[in-house]
């Protein structure tokens, strides 16, 4: 009876420790950043190494950055939330330091420019993707670095319309992707349906262009006077030693 009492403590006792080893697995510290309270969330192995570390807003929602580890102590996910969704870039690393993958995220999907590395730190594949997180460009990169697939074109469009009236304003905003190892320039073309013949055309400086985590912007916002149907066509040049193409994409404009 003795030894079975015995046997019966010893299980408690087991089953305590590790309630109490769980608990010790979760942190959670309020802090004080920009004025703001936040919490932050830090969940640890059963070695006691950190494994994540989540910001939350005070009512416990992801909000902010977020970090994974591996067990040596080194970065292998960073991030940010916005609202428990994921947003902003978000990189993934090899257990050598070098990036593996970096996401661009925007209002809840990803957007933009999408990169794979090799192990190397070489570039493995370039997408760029619209803002639903459908492909519209895709690059294949070899070992050395060398394109090898080129598909699609890495251009996606917002504007406010495309039948306005005489004086509103017309306002566009071309998002652009950068392969890596291609140069580029940017163009925007102006021609109205009764005049063919007539374009205009603007070439924008790289102080124009606006480096965004996500993707490479240009603007367009001009006020049309005259009545008509015009096309606006946005050209992007990529050149290289080996590359030398044109992708392009245009809005029908009405103007009544």
């Amino acid at each position: 009876m003795r030894v079975q009492n015995r046997k019966f403590v010893l299980l408690i006792l087991i089953l305590l420790n590790a309630a109490c080893s769980n608990m010790n697995k979760v942190r959670i510290e309020k802090k004080v950043i920009d004025g703001k309270n936040i919490l932050i969330k830090q969940i640890f192995d059963e070695n006691n190494k950190l494994d994540e570390e989540y910001t939350m807003n005070m009512d416990s929602v992801f909000y902010g950055r977020y970090s994974k580890f591996y067990p040596d102590g080194k970065l292998q996910t960073t991030g940010f939330y916005t609202d428990a969704e994921k947003d902003s870039t978000w990189i993934y690393y090899f257990r050598n330091g070098n990036i593996r993958e970096q996401q661009n995220w925007f209002i809840h999907n990803r957007f933009g420019e999408q990169k794979l590395y090799y192990e190397n730190g070489v570039i493995r594949s370039f997408e760029f993707l619209n803002l639903s997180g459908g492909r519209l460009f895709l690059v294949n990169y070899d070992s050395t670095g060398q394109i090898v697939k080129w598909e699609g074109a890495p251009i996606y469009i917002a504007y406010n319309s495309s039948s306005l009236k005489a004086g509103d304003e017309f306002q566009m905003y071309c998002f652009v992707g950068g392969p890596e190892g291609v140069s580029f320039k940017v163009r925007v073309q102006e021609n109205k349906e009764e005049v063919p013949n007539k374009i205009s055309s603007k070439e924008y400086s790289m102080e124009e262009i606006h480096n965004l985590p996500y993707a490479k912007k240009v603007s367009l916002e001009k006020r049309y006077k005259e009545k008509g149907r015009y096309l606006v066509t946005i050209i992007v040049d990529y050149y290289n030693d080996k590359i030398n193409r044109s992708d392009s994409s245009s809005i029908d404009l009405s103007i009544d």
